[in-house]
Protein backbone atom coordinates (compact mmCIF):
# COMPACT_ATOMS: atom_id res chain seq x y z
CA UNK A 1 0.00 0.00 0.00
CA UNK A 2 1.52 3.25 -0.91
CA UNK A 3 0.98 5.62 1.78
CA UNK A 4 1.37 9.45 1.94
CA UNK A 5 2.29 10.93 5.55
CA UNK A 6 2.16 14.92 5.24
CA UNK A 7 4.38 16.68 8.26
CA UNK A 8 7.55 16.80 9.64
CA UNK A 9 8.13 16.86 13.18
CA UNK A 10 9.36 14.38 15.48
CA UNK A 11 6.11 12.53 15.92
CA UNK A 12 6.16 12.25 12.08
CA UNK A 13 9.96 10.94 12.75
CA UNK A 14 8.45 7.91 14.62
CA UNK A 15 5.09 7.74 12.36
CA UNK A 16 7.45 7.14 9.35
CA UNK A 17 9.33 4.40 10.78
CA UNK A 18 6.23 2.73 11.88
CA UNK A 19 4.14 3.13 8.67
CA UNK A 20 7.18 2.49 6.50
CA UNK A 21 7.17 -1.35 7.82
CA UNK A 22 4.21 -2.26 6.61
CA UNK A 23 3.85 -0.12 4.02
CA UNK A 24 5.07 2.15 1.08
CA UNK A 25 5.57 5.53 2.25
CA UNK A 26 5.96 8.70 1.09
CA UNK A 27 6.38 12.44 2.73
CA UNK A 28 5.01 15.54 1.82
CA UNK A 29 7.75 18.00 4.30
CA UNK A 30 7.78 21.73 4.40
CA UNK A 31 11.44 21.28 5.99
CA UNK A 32 13.62 18.85 5.64
CA UNK A 33 13.39 15.88 8.54
CA UNK A 34 16.78 13.60 7.95
CA UNK A 35 15.26 11.18 9.76
CA UNK A 36 12.34 10.98 7.98
CA UNK A 37 13.89 11.15 4.54
CA UNK A 38 16.00 8.35 5.47
CA UNK A 39 12.48 6.25 6.67
CA UNK A 40 10.24 7.21 3.24
CA UNK A 41 10.77 5.56 -0.02
CA UNK A 42 10.51 9.21 -1.61
CA UNK A 43 9.77 12.58 -0.08
CA UNK A 44 8.31 15.91 -1.49
CA UNK A 45 9.51 19.38 0.22
CA UNK A 46 6.74 22.09 -0.74
CA UNK A 47 4.66 24.80 1.13
CA UNK A 48 1.10 23.39 2.48
CA UNK A 49 -0.32 26.21 1.05
CA UNK A 50 0.57 25.01 -2.59
CA UNK A 51 -2.29 22.46 -2.28
CA UNK A 52 -2.29 21.95 -6.46
CA UNK A 53 1.31 20.97 -5.99
CA UNK A 54 1.09 18.26 -3.11
CA UNK A 55 -2.43 16.82 -5.12
CA UNK A 56 -0.99 16.22 -8.58
CA UNK A 57 2.45 15.05 -6.82
CA UNK A 58 0.31 12.40 -4.55
CA UNK A 59 -1.89 11.62 -8.06
CA UNK A 60 1.57 10.93 -9.75
CA UNK A 61 2.35 8.69 -6.98
CA UNK A 62 -0.58 6.77 -7.15
CA UNK A 63 -0.86 7.04 -3.55
CA UNK A 64 -3.79 5.12 -1.27
CA UNK A 65 -3.79 6.64 1.62
CA UNK A 66 -2.81 9.51 3.33
CA UNK A 67 -2.84 10.79 6.98
CA UNK A 68 -1.99 14.43 7.67
CA UNK A 69 -0.31 15.23 10.99
CA UNK A 70 0.44 18.68 10.79
CA UNK A 71 -2.04 20.68 12.12
CA UNK A 72 -1.54 23.46 9.86
CA UNK A 73 -2.12 21.39 6.27
CA UNK A 74 -5.14 20.25 8.45
CA UNK A 75 -6.14 23.68 8.96
CA UNK A 76 -5.14 24.48 5.16
CA UNK A 77 -8.01 22.12 3.82
CA UNK A 78 -5.33 19.59 2.59
CA UNK A 79 -7.13 16.28 3.24
CA UNK A 80 -10.18 17.45 1.52
CA UNK A 81 -8.04 18.17 -1.80
CA UNK A 82 -6.37 15.10 -1.24
CA UNK A 83 -10.39 13.19 -0.65
CA UNK A 84 -11.29 14.82 -4.04
CA UNK A 85 -8.33 13.53 -5.90
CA UNK A 86 -10.16 10.30 -4.86
CA UNK A 87 -7.12 9.89 -2.15
CA UNK A 88 -8.80 7.75 0.77
CA UNK A 89 -8.41 9.79 3.96
CA UNK A 90 -7.00 8.58 7.70
CA UNK A 91 -7.38 11.22 8.76
CA UNK A 92 -10.13 13.95 9.55
CA UNK A 93 -12.28 16.46 6.76
CA UNK A 94 -11.38 20.13 7.32
CA UNK A 95 -15.07 19.59 9.15
CA UNK A 96 -14.27 17.20 11.55
CA UNK A 97 -10.77 18.76 11.99
CA UNK A 98 -12.53 22.21 13.23
CA UNK A 99 -12.53 20.61 17.31
CA UNK A 100 -8.86 21.22 16.84
CA UNK A 101 -8.70 23.93 15.42
CA UNK A 102 -11.45 26.10 16.99
CA UNK A 103 -11.49 26.06 20.78
CA UNK A 104 -14.99 27.68 21.14
CA UNK A 105 -16.45 25.21 18.40
CA UNK A 106 -14.73 22.57 20.46
CA UNK A 107 -15.81 24.02 23.75
CA UNK A 108 -19.62 24.04 22.76
CA UNK A 109 -19.63 20.96 21.15
CA UNK A 110 -18.36 19.68 24.52
CA UNK A 111 -20.88 21.59 26.57
CA UNK A 112 -23.72 19.88 24.06
CA UNK A 113 -22.63 16.75 24.53
CA UNK A 114 -22.66 16.77 28.15
CA UNK A 115 -18.75 15.92 28.49
CA UNK A 116 -17.59 17.30 31.87
CA UNK A 117 -15.38 20.15 31.98
CA UNK A 118 -14.11 23.09 33.40
CA UNK A 119 -16.50 26.08 33.46
CA UNK A 120 -15.60 28.65 30.19
CA UNK A 121 -16.65 31.59 29.46
CA UNK A 122 -16.62 32.75 25.77
CA UNK A 123 -15.47 36.74 25.79
CA UNK A 124 -15.80 39.08 23.11
CA UNK A 125 -14.90 42.49 24.44
CA UNK A 126 -13.53 44.17 27.99
CA UNK A 127 -16.69 43.76 29.95
CA UNK A 128 -17.36 40.12 29.11
CA UNK A 129 -13.55 39.61 30.65
CA UNK A 130 -14.11 41.53 33.26
CA UNK A 131 -17.40 39.85 33.73
CA UNK A 132 -15.75 36.24 33.72
CA UNK A 133 -12.94 37.19 36.40
CA UNK A 134 -15.66 37.82 38.94
CA UNK A 135 -16.94 34.42 38.32
CA UNK A 136 -13.64 32.61 37.97
CA UNK A 137 -11.02 32.92 40.70
CA UNK A 138 -9.01 30.88 39.62
CA UNK A 139 -8.75 31.07 35.43
CA UNK A 140 -6.95 29.87 32.52
CA UNK A 141 -7.11 32.18 29.31
CA UNK A 142 -7.13 30.48 26.13
CA UNK A 143 -6.96 31.94 22.40
CA UNK A 144 -10.47 30.99 20.68
CA UNK A 145 -8.30 29.84 17.52
CA UNK A 146 -5.33 27.21 17.98
CA UNK A 147 -3.25 28.69 15.12
CA UNK A 148 -0.17 27.45 17.03
CA UNK A 149 0.92 26.13 20.75
CA UNK A 150 1.29 29.76 22.19
CA UNK A 151 -1.22 31.59 23.58
CA UNK A 152 -2.73 30.03 26.57
CA UNK A 153 -1.83 30.83 30.27
CA UNK A 154 -2.71 30.65 33.67
CA UNK A 155 -3.67 33.72 36.06
CA UNK A 156 -0.77 33.76 38.51
CA UNK A 157 1.62 32.08 36.85
CA UNK A 158 1.97 33.18 33.63
CA UNK A 159 -0.12 36.60 33.86
CA UNK A 160 -0.43 39.32 36.66
CA UNK A 161 -4.14 40.29 37.29
CA UNK A 162 -3.45 43.43 35.77
CA UNK A 163 -2.11 42.00 32.45
CA UNK A 164 -5.53 39.61 31.92
CA UNK A 165 -7.87 42.03 30.31
CA UNK A 166 -4.91 43.80 28.00
CA UNK A 167 -3.66 40.41 27.09
CA UNK A 168 -7.32 39.42 26.47
CA UNK A 169 -7.67 42.25 24.32
CA UNK A 170 -5.46 41.51 22.33
CA UNK A 171 -6.42 37.90 21.57
CA UNK A 172 -10.02 39.27 20.67
CA UNK A 173 -8.53 41.63 18.29
CA UNK A 174 -6.73 38.67 16.74
CA UNK A 175 -9.59 35.69 16.64
CA UNK A 176 -12.60 37.51 17.15
CA UNK A 177 -12.61 35.98 20.80
CA UNK A 178 -10.95 34.95 23.58
CA UNK A 179 -12.08 32.02 26.12
CA UNK A 180 -11.65 32.12 30.12
CA UNK A 181 -11.89 29.11 31.68
CA UNK A 182 -11.70 27.88 35.51
CA UNK A 183 -8.29 26.31 36.03
CA UNK A 184 -8.84 23.17 37.72
CA UNK A 185 -6.60 21.54 40.20
CA UNK A 186 -5.47 18.13 39.42
CA UNK A 187 -2.72 16.46 36.94
CA UNK A 188 -3.30 16.53 33.28
CA UNK A 189 -2.83 13.32 31.12
CA UNK A 190 -3.22 13.31 26.95
CA UNK A 191 -5.58 10.18 25.69
CA UNK A 192 -5.40 9.37 21.87
CA UNK A 193 -7.36 7.26 19.70
CA UNK A 194 -8.16 5.76 16.37
CA UNK A 195 -11.46 5.84 14.99
CA UNK A 196 -13.73 5.14 12.33
CA UNK A 197 -16.10 7.34 13.20
CA UNK A 198 -18.11 4.95 14.96
CA UNK A 199 -15.88 2.30 17.19
CA UNK A 200 -12.48 3.58 18.70
CA UNK A 201 -9.03 2.16 19.33
CA UNK A 202 -7.45 3.85 22.77
CA UNK A 203 -3.68 4.29 23.04
CA UNK A 204 -2.26 4.09 26.68
CA UNK A 205 -2.54 7.49 28.44
CA UNK A 206 0.25 9.92 28.60
CA UNK A 207 1.36 12.70 31.22
CA UNK A 208 3.09 15.81 29.34
CA UNK A 209 5.51 18.19 31.20
CA UNK A 210 4.91 21.71 29.18
CA UNK A 211 6.72 23.81 31.76
CA UNK A 212 10.15 24.81 31.00
CA UNK A 213 11.89 23.94 33.99
CA UNK A 214 12.37 21.62 36.70
CA UNK A 215 9.85 21.01 39.08
CA UNK A 216 7.39 22.32 36.18
CA UNK A 217 8.60 25.90 36.85
CA UNK A 218 8.96 28.24 34.39
CA UNK A 219 7.11 29.32 30.95
CA UNK A 220 4.44 26.94 29.34
CA UNK A 221 6.21 24.96 26.25
CA UNK A 222 4.52 22.54 23.44
CA UNK A 223 5.83 20.28 25.81
CA UNK A 224 9.52 19.43 27.23
CA UNK A 225 9.10 15.36 27.88
CA UNK A 226 6.40 12.75 29.26
CA UNK A 227 6.00 9.20 30.42
CA UNK A 228 3.28 6.58 29.53
CA UNK A 229 2.51 3.40 32.32
CA UNK A 230 0.92 0.75 30.76
CA UNK A 231 -3.25 1.39 30.65
CA UNK A 232 -3.02 3.75 33.62
CA UNK A 233 -0.69 6.47 34.38
CA UNK A 234 -0.03 6.05 38.64
CA UNK A 235 -2.82 9.02 39.78
CA UNK A 236 -5.57 7.80 37.44
CA UNK A 237 -8.32 5.53 38.49
CA UNK A 238 -10.26 3.20 36.08
CA UNK A 239 -13.09 5.91 36.05
CA UNK A 240 -10.87 8.45 34.79
CA UNK A 241 -9.70 6.58 31.88
CA UNK A 242 -13.36 5.39 31.11
CA UNK A 243 -14.38 9.00 31.23
CA UNK A 244 -11.47 10.40 28.74
CA UNK A 245 -12.79 7.52 26.55
CA UNK A 246 -16.30 8.58 26.55
CA UNK A 247 -15.19 11.77 25.92
CA UNK A 248 -13.15 11.11 22.60
CA UNK A 249 -16.51 9.00 21.63
CA UNK A 250 -18.77 11.50 22.03
CA UNK A 251 -16.99 13.90 19.98
CA UNK A 252 -16.98 11.38 17.21
CA UNK A 253 -20.55 10.68 17.70
CA UNK A 254 -21.59 14.59 18.22
CA UNK A 255 -20.09 15.54 14.46
CA UNK A 256 -21.50 12.46 13.18
CA UNK A 257 -24.96 13.92 14.29
CA UNK A 258 -24.21 17.19 12.82
CA UNK A 259 -23.25 14.89 9.29
CA UNK A 260 -19.20 14.70 9.21
CA UNK A 261 -17.95 11.45 9.53
CA UNK A 262 -14.80 11.78 11.58
CA UNK A 263 -12.19 8.96 10.77
CA UNK A 264 -8.72 8.57 11.85
CA UNK A 265 -6.78 10.13 14.66
CA UNK A 266 -8.52 11.94 17.42
CA UNK A 267 -6.74 12.99 20.94
CA UNK A 268 -8.22 14.66 24.18
CA UNK A 269 -6.48 16.35 26.73
CA UNK A 270 -7.49 15.85 30.20
CA UNK A 271 -7.19 17.01 34.01
CA UNK A 272 -7.78 14.15 36.69
CA UNK A 273 -9.36 15.77 40.03
CA UNK A 274 -11.54 15.42 42.88
CA UNK A 275 -14.85 15.47 40.61
CA UNK A 276 -13.01 12.63 38.03
CA UNK A 277 -11.98 13.52 35.12
CA UNK A 278 -12.45 16.59 33.17
CA UNK A 279 -12.09 17.40 29.24
CA UNK A 280 -9.31 20.69 28.86
CA UNK A 281 -9.15 20.46 24.71
CA UNK A 282 -9.46 18.33 21.64
CA UNK A 283 -6.95 17.44 18.76
CA UNK A 284 -7.87 16.54 15.61
CA UNK A 285 -4.86 14.45 14.76
CA UNK A 286 -1.84 12.45 16.52
CA UNK A 287 -0.03 14.32 19.62
CA UNK A 288 4.22 14.16 19.58
CA UNK A 289 4.16 13.21 23.53
CA UNK A 290 1.62 10.40 22.41
CA UNK A 291 3.01 8.75 19.63
CA UNK A 292 6.59 9.61 21.26
CA UNK A 293 5.76 7.35 24.35
CA UNK A 294 3.17 4.65 22.72
CA UNK A 295 5.00 4.03 19.27
CA UNK A 296 7.74 2.21 20.73
CA UNK A 297 5.29 0.22 22.75
CA UNK A 298 3.27 -0.71 19.53
CA UNK A 299 2.68 -4.64 19.02
CA UNK A 300 0.67 -4.31 16.04
CA UNK A 301 0.75 -2.61 12.72
CA UNK A 302 0.04 0.73 12.90
CA UNK A 303 -0.50 1.05 8.80
CA UNK A 304 -3.00 -1.18 9.06
CA UNK A 305 -5.21 0.46 12.12
CA UNK A 306 -4.86 3.47 10.47
CA UNK A 307 -6.39 1.86 6.18
CA UNK A 308 -8.83 0.11 8.46
CA UNK A 309 -10.44 3.10 9.61
CA UNK A 310 -10.32 4.70 6.73
CA UNK A 311 -12.20 1.83 5.61
CA UNK A 312 -14.99 2.31 7.98
CA UNK A 313 -13.94 -1.37 9.93
CA UNK A 314 -11.17 -1.01 12.72
CA UNK A 315 -8.97 -3.18 13.24
CA UNK A 316 -7.91 -2.28 17.16
CA UNK A 317 -4.04 -1.76 18.20
CA UNK A 318 -2.42 -3.42 20.74
CA UNK A 319 0.55 -2.55 22.84
CA UNK A 320 3.25 -4.72 24.87
CA UNK A 321 3.03 -4.05 28.90
CA UNK A 322 6.08 -1.98 29.31
CA UNK A 323 6.65 1.62 30.39
CA UNK A 324 8.17 5.13 28.27
CA UNK A 325 9.71 7.95 28.86
CA UNK A 326 10.12 10.71 26.77
CA UNK A 327 12.47 14.36 26.34
CA UNK A 328 13.01 16.77 24.20
CA UNK A 329 16.53 18.34 23.68
CA UNK A 330 16.06 22.49 23.64
CA UNK A 331 18.17 25.29 22.58
CA UNK A 332 19.44 26.87 26.04
CA UNK A 333 16.73 29.71 25.34
CA UNK A 334 13.78 27.68 24.82
CA UNK A 335 10.80 28.72 24.45
CA UNK A 336 12.17 32.49 24.99
CA UNK A 337 14.96 33.84 23.24
CA UNK A 338 17.06 32.23 20.85
CA UNK A 339 19.35 29.90 22.03
CA UNK A 340 22.70 29.55 20.88
CA UNK A 341 23.95 27.97 17.13
CA UNK A 342 26.29 25.16 17.22
CA UNK A 343 26.46 21.95 16.13
CA UNK A 344 24.89 18.95 17.04
CA UNK A 345 26.71 15.54 17.38
CA UNK A 346 25.10 12.36 18.43
CA UNK A 347 27.06 8.94 19.12
CA UNK A 348 24.51 6.45 17.60
CA UNK A 349 26.20 3.64 19.20
CA UNK A 350 26.14 5.00 22.74
CA UNK A 351 22.47 5.65 22.14
CA UNK A 352 21.94 2.36 21.13
CA UNK A 353 23.52 0.43 23.74
CA UNK A 354 21.88 3.08 25.97
CA UNK A 355 18.54 1.44 24.90
CA UNK A 356 17.26 4.88 23.33
CA UNK A 357 16.50 6.52 20.10
CA UNK A 358 16.64 10.18 18.85
CA UNK A 359 13.73 11.39 16.63
CA UNK A 360 14.40 14.85 15.16
CA UNK A 361 11.83 17.82 15.40
CA UNK A 362 14.01 21.15 14.29
CA UNK A 363 17.20 20.45 13.07
CA UNK A 364 18.24 20.37 9.11
CA UNK A 365 21.95 19.18 8.04
CA UNK A 366 24.21 22.12 6.69
CA UNK A 367 27.45 20.48 4.67
CA UNK A 368 26.92 17.24 6.47
CA UNK A 369 26.72 19.26 9.91
CA UNK A 370 23.09 18.46 11.78
CA UNK A 371 22.66 21.89 13.48
CA UNK A 372 19.24 23.06 15.70
CA UNK A 373 16.95 25.38 13.56
CA UNK A 374 14.67 26.94 16.35
CA UNK A 375 12.12 25.30 18.82
CA UNK A 376 12.83 21.70 19.68
CA UNK A 377 15.51 20.16 18.57
CA UNK A 378 14.74 16.21 19.36
CA UNK A 379 13.32 13.70 21.92
CA UNK A 380 14.90 11.09 23.07
CA UNK A 381 12.99 7.89 23.98
CA UNK A 382 14.05 5.16 26.05
CA UNK A 383 10.95 1.63 26.92
CA UNK A 384 11.90 0.41 30.44
CA UNK A 385 10.00 -2.22 33.47
CA UNK A 386 8.59 1.46 35.06
CA UNK A 387 8.69 4.69 34.29
CA UNK A 388 12.32 5.68 36.25
CA UNK A 389 14.21 2.82 34.65
CA UNK A 390 12.91 4.36 31.65
CA UNK A 391 13.87 7.82 32.80
CA UNK A 392 17.61 6.43 33.12
CA UNK A 393 17.70 4.83 30.28
CA UNK A 394 17.27 8.63 28.47
CA UNK A 395 19.47 10.35 31.35
CA UNK A 396 22.19 7.72 29.76
CA UNK A 397 21.08 8.63 26.69
CA UNK A 398 21.26 12.45 26.65
CA UNK A 399 25.10 11.99 27.32
CA UNK A 400 25.37 10.48 23.84
CA UNK A 401 24.21 13.97 22.23
CA UNK A 402 26.75 16.74 21.98
CA UNK A 403 25.66 19.91 20.96
CA UNK A 404 24.32 23.63 23.25
CA UNK A 405 20.94 21.77 23.73
CA UNK A 406 19.52 21.30 27.20
CA UNK A 407 16.44 19.06 29.07
CA UNK A 408 14.46 18.77 31.51
CA UNK A 409 16.48 16.19 33.79
CA UNK A 410 13.64 15.14 36.51
CA UNK A 411 10.75 14.20 34.26
CA UNK A 412 9.96 10.27 34.86
CA UNK A 413 12.44 9.93 37.97
CA UNK A 414 10.87 8.03 41.03
CA UNK A 415 10.00 11.77 42.87
CA UNK A 416 8.70 13.41 39.83
CA UNK A 417 5.81 10.22 39.45
CA UNK A 418 5.51 9.86 43.01
CA UNK A 419 4.72 13.52 43.28
CA UNK A 420 2.05 13.22 40.80
CA UNK A 421 0.50 10.50 42.45
CA UNK A 422 -0.20 12.47 46.22
CA UNK A 423 -0.73 15.38 44.13
CA UNK A 424 -4.27 13.45 42.65
CA UNK A 425 -4.47 11.55 46.07
CA UNK A 426 -4.61 14.57 48.37
CA UNK A 427 -6.84 16.41 45.92
CA UNK A 428 -9.51 13.58 46.06
CA UNK A 429 -9.22 12.77 50.02
CA UNK A 430 -10.16 16.47 50.77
Amino acid sequence: MRVLLVGDGAREHILAEQLARSSELYVAMQRRNPGIANAAQKYMLCDFSNMEALGVWAIREKIELAIITSELALSRGVGDMLAEAGVTLASPPSSGAMVGENSVYAFNLMRERGIPRPEFFVCRNEADIREAMRELPRLVMKPALRVEWKGTMFGDLDLKKKDIVKEGKMLIKRHGSVVLEEAAEGECFSLQAITDGRASSIMPPVHIAKRAEAGNLGPLTQGMGGFSAGRLLPFMRETDLEAARNALDGIVSALRAKGTIYRGPIRGEFIATKKGALMLCAHATFGDMDCLCNLPLLRSQLGDTLASAARGQLVPMSFIDRHAVVKFLVPEGYPGRKGKSGEIRIDEKRLWNNGAKAYYESVEMRGGRMVPVGGRALALCAVGATVPEAHRKTEDAASAVDGPLRHREDIGTADYVNRCAKHVGLIRSR
